[in-house]
């Protein structure tokens, strides 16, 4: 973790008339939203506009994405029709079950464990 929790649960605690958990709850909400904001800047939408590859790896790269979407690279996609695309993939959905089901898993888990269950 990049911020010290223990540190802000043991001297946060009242300042600026928020409890520690506030605090915690604020400086790591700030941090995600800063590192989202860059992740929009430097992260390429498409591999014809990343840097730092060859012109190989940009290549591969292209087909490799041709292959997994059914089609070429385009950079005039519509932001509906790429939200089109991305909720019909059947992968996103596998993922989401197993996701779920890990967490239901686990939630289970540590409630037999910490004496909560029924």
């Amino acid at each position: 973790m990049l911020v010290s929790s223990q540190g802000i649960l043991e001297t946060m605690e009242g300042k600026g008339g928020l409890r520690a958990w506030q605090w915690l709850f604020t400086i790591e909400g700030c941090l995600t939203i800063v590192v989202g904001l860059l992740a929009v800047v430097v992260l390429p939408d498409f591999p014809k506009n990343s840097r730092g590859f060859s012109a190989q790896e940009k290549h591969l790269a292209e087909t490799r994405m041709t292959e997994d979407t059914g089609m070429k690279d385009e950079t005039k996609v519509s932001t509906w029709s790429a939200l089109k695309m991305a909720m019909s993939d059947y992968k996103r959905e596998l993922f989401l079950l197993l996701f779920f089901g890990f967490r239901l898993s686990d939630s289970l888990y540590m409630s037999e464990q910490c004496g909560s269950w029924p």
